[in-house]
């Protein structure tokens, strides 16, 4: 684990470039109206945040949102195949293209900055994952959380989800109002059974792709193509046959014995090998229901089915996000319940503090146990 170090161009430098900027933010404003943007912008454009002009195929967008006692912030480049992302942990810029890079100069698993925690980045043409890595009691670093940013196939909007590293559905940020990743929340909200719809296609041909083969898919159109391939290629298959009839002749003469040979010594084996499945499973008898099925209702069934699920779960899916993002509109936790967020607030800061109490009090029975 290797600190950065703190001069220009770095991830201290960048950071106090973004941490000590007052100027009014035009893609939105943090904790205590502190301007987000910095001097850069999101993944060190040339252009500033926010003055992308939004279209179906690119849009700045500003995401925050609370999730177990941290601050999130993302500023989001969404653009076609690409997506750019700067984000904000309680306040503390952190710019993970830059991060990577540092890291991968210095041959490190870790680059921390100021705040002690250290950034992970995968990405993708429609997805990037942005893993935050945090210090253990024991000073080793952990992955703890996951900032998911994903991008529309336009380009156009998007999305941000906070996942725990124990959960499969995160917590989503709420993006900024007039967005169009806010538009298109609401449109998902008002027609989810057009967006299952949507969504169902496109999962389908993940699925049936795979299951099925491309070239299953594509046969009627792949068969004219096959038969003029055929035509040209005869004469040279039969030709090779004509010229290579004798010494494959040869061939199975001189190995007659060997195979002959190997079949006398494998067929006790497979007689004890028809013995013992006999015994073990003969006496299953044999159930039939009297009904064929035809190939063409499994062939069709398939596909059928596979839509029909992948339409009811991104229905669900789409209904759960709805209500989370209420959710953390309103301030609460969006992965609670509503008692769970109702005893959140009764208990106050006590259960926090209490917490703490239990922390340290741990933490200093273990170094007294290590001085021992």
């Amino acid at each position: 684990m290797i600190p950065a170090p703190g001069r220009p161009g770095t991830m201290e430098g960048m950071q106090d470039e973004g941490t000590q900027e007052r100027e009014p933010d035009v893609g939105g404003t943090g904790p205590e109206g502190t301007n987000l943007e910095g001097s850069d912008g999101a993944g060190g454009s040339e252009e500033g945040f926010g003055a992308h002009r939004a279209t179906r195929f690119g849009a700045d967008v500003h995401y925050e949102g609370r999730r177990d006692g941290h601050d999130y912030i993302a500023q989001v480049r969404h653009r076609f195949l690409d997506t750019e992302a700067i984000v904000f942990l309680d306040g503390v810029r952190h710019d993970p293209e830059s991060e990577k890079a540092l890291a991968k100069a210095d041959r490190a698993e870790d680059v921390t900055t100021a705040d002690g925690l250290a950034l992970k980045l995968e990405e993708g043409f429609f997805r990037s994952t942005i893993t935050v890595r945090r210090p253990t009691a024991n000073g080793k670093m952990k992955d703890r959380e996951k900032l998911v940013v994903r991008t529309t196939t336009l380009g156009g909007a998007g999305e941000v989800d906070v996942v725990r590293a124990d959960e499969l559905v995160g917590a989503p940020l709420v993006p900024a109002e007039g967005s169009p990743s806010a538009a298109r929340e609401a449109r998902k909200a008002d027609h989810p059974v057009r967006f299952g719809l949507i969504a169902a296609a496109a999962q389908a041909a993940r699925f049936l792709v795979p299951l099925l083969g491309l070239g299953a898919l594509l046969s009627g159109l792949l068969d004219p193509v096959k038969r003029w391939i055929a035509r040209r290629v005869e004469p040279v298959v039969t030709w090779i046959d004509e010229a290579t009839r004798g010494i494959r002749t040869w061939i199975g003469e001189v190995t007659h014995p060997v195979r002959e040979l190997v079949d006398a010594i494998l067929e006790p084996i497979r007689r004890f090998l028809g013995w013992l499945w006999n015994v073990l499973f003969g006496w299953i008898p044999d159930i039939h229901l009297g009904i064929d099925v035809p190939d063409w209702i499994v062939d069709y069934l398939v596909p059928v089915l596979v839509v029909v699920v992948v339409f009811v779960v991104t229905i669900g899916t789409i209904r759960d996000r709805r209500n989370r993002l209420e959710k953390a509109r309103r301030g609460e936790d969006p992965t609670g319940s509503e008692s769970e967020d109702a005893a959140d607030d009764g208990a106050g800061g006590r259960g926090d503090d209490e917490d703490d109490a239990d922390r340290d009090g741990r933490r200093e029975g273990l170094d007294d146990e290590t001085r021992r």
